[in-house]
């Protein structure tokens, strides 16, 4: 049975970092790290060429693919069977990896 673990994966919010972790009981801190890097990696790829709106703003613009990016790897990840959840529920014994 693979040993319980998680992946820190900071979550920046208006400067900070959240306390909030990719957790999937069955993966280990690698599989975790690779299955995140391949979520961003798919997420990148498919915002890459994102149209701007009617008034172009390369502010609002890179937001709004940043949002955008950050909802397609929620949604990856969940469907790789992890959940964000916070250190704090962490299950004894599980591992942190940076």
């Amino acid at each position: 049975m693979k040993s319980l673990s998680v992946l820190l994966i900071g979550l920046a919010c208006a400067g900070c970092v959240s306390n909030k972790v990719w957790y999937n009981p069955n993966k280990t801190a690698d599989e975790c790290r690779h299955d995140y890097m391949q979520c961003k990696y798919d997420a990148e790829r498919s915002t890459a060429n994102a149209e701007a709106g009617p008034i172009f703003d390369p502010i609002s613009q890179g937001v709004s693919v940043g949002l955008e990016q950050q909802k397609l790897i929620q949604d990856c990840m969940a469907l790789k069977g992890y959940q964000l959840i916070d250190k704090s529920q962490m299950p004894f014994g599980s591992t942190i990896e940076h």
